[in-house]
């Protein structure tokens, strides 16, 4: 019987990102066991996964999950004193981190400290923590009624969005280039949500992504990353990446994580321009793991052994340095994202528009003969045929030198979790939420 040095529970075994924590903490000789609160998932298929257990959905009942995940962790407790720890992958880090006591002498959890967590999330506390702070960010309002509204909307300039304080992947996000539309909209929203949403300042430029790792302030690891495809292709999450360097986006991590005394990892998403004269500007922070966490690995910095490391040794060493120009992609993803690009708004009817949801209810069904039928058709009915196929044609160029985040070879059995995005993509015509943000 293999004797392993560790033992991990890693949360949300059904995403992308589970299988990618599953991979690299195995081959450090920890055994590895997953959870979520549905079965069959890619990670409990996966050989590099001892085993896996089932709980109560979190959002539907927070209460019975917490004593679920309490029952599980003190049943899989090893006898010995070998580290023991929980990690979570994706949302529910923050409730778990704000029920710590509850794995007193049980295991270590993995995750910041919800003190540091509750000043960058929700997204109107990155708002207050950053004004003292000398970091770059968009004017941002948080309006609790029409008047405050109002007066927020006479303050920007066009073009601004509504942004939801608690939505991941690029959820509840509006964009406005007219400011009587913005302000007849926000009002409503603010009325009817809640928490109510922000109200900010659209900042020029393209989404950048960093992945950290701090302790207790201190920068340990470090990449980013930018999406050369998105899906949906209108603003969506990454189908296929690119790491870049990440020296424009140090400082003001630095500068934030070490005024919350960060302890753990973390994604904070930027808008720049490109132009090394100008300063990136910080849109959010994700306190967990993110949905590029494949393209970090395979970038070269191991997150997620970084991350047990921290928690079982209580300190780490710093890491090397990614290596730049890494592609990876999302199988599927990113080829319905360059066909929605290739018709996209301005080369596209609503035909066309029609054609591909067509064709994505063929693929979830297995029809492929009538899916490809349907593509040919969403052809047709472009406007602008050239342009659309040149733009394929470049997205799939761009997609040869980058390695699949589903390992068939290395992880077969995983390959199921394919069926899980196919199905999201069909129904929803979006990804699912874990494998966005």
């Amino acid at each position: 019987m293999e004797e392993f040095k560790g033992r991990a529970i890693v949360t949300y075994g059904r995403s992308l990102m589970a299988v990618v924590i599953a991979h690299s903490l195995s081959k450090q000789g920890i055994e590895v066991i997953t959870c979520d609160s549905v079965g069959m998932t890619a990670a409990s298929f996966s050989r590099f996964t001892e085993g896996s257990f089932v709980h109560a959905d979190q959002a539907d009942d927070p209460r019975r999950y917490l004593a679920d995940m309490v029952a599980h962790v003190r049943e899989l407790k090893p006898k010995d004193d070998r580290p023991y720890i929980l990690i979570p992958t994706f949302r529910d880090g923050k409730f778990l981190s704000q029920h710590r006591e509850k794995f007193d002498g049980l295991i270590t959890l993995a995750a910041a400290d919800f003190a540091s967590i509750d000043q960058v999330d929700p997204k109107q506390h990155l708002v207050e923590t950053l004004k003292p702070l000398d970091i770059a960010a968009p004017k941002t309002f948080t309006p609790t009624t029409e008047e405050e509204v109002k007066a927020a909307v006479a303050e920007l300039s066009m073009p601004a969005l509504i942004k939801a304080v608690d939505e991941v992947g690029g959820r509840g996000i509006e964009f406005f280039q007219d400011k009587d539309k913005l302000l007849k909209r926000a009002i409503e929203r603010v009325a009817k949500e809640n928490p109510p949403p922000l109200i900010q300042q659209a900042a020029d430029g393209e989404d950048y992504c960093l992945g950290v790792l701090y302790e207790n302030g201190e920068l340990r690891a470090h990449m980013a990353y930018h999406n050369l495809q998105n899906m949906p292709s209108e603003g969506g999450a990454g189908a296929m990446r690119e790491t870049i360097d990440d020296a424009p986006f140090i400082r003001a991590a630095n500068t934030l994580m070490k005024a919350v005394g960060w302890n753990g990892v973390a994604e904070i998403d930027f808008m720049w321009s490109g132009n090394p004269e100008d300063e990136p500007v910080i849109i959010e922070v994700n306190p967990r793991f993110w949905a590029g966490l494949f393209q970090s690995v395979e970038s070269g910095v191991d997150f997620p052994w970084l991350l047990y490391q921290l928690f079982a040794d209580g300190t780490v060493e710093e890491s090397r340095e990614a290596v730049i120009g890494t592609k990876t992609r999302i199988p599927v993803a990113w080829a319905a994202g360059a066909i929605k690009d290739a018709l996209s708004a301005d080369i596209d009817t609503e035909g066309a528009k029609a054609a591909v949801r067509d064709m994505m209810n063929h693929v979830e069904k297995g029809e492929l003969r009538s899916a490809f039928s349907a593509l040919k058709t969403a052809f047709g009915k472009a406007t602008n045929l050239e342009e659309g196929i040149a733009l394929l044609r470049k997205q799939a160029r761009n997609a040869k030198s980058a390695k699949s985040e589903l390992m068939f070879d290395d992880d077969p059995m995983t390959s199921l979790g394919i069926f899980f995005i196919l199905s999201s993509l069909a129904r929803h015509g979006k990804l699912p939420p874990e494998v966005t943000d």
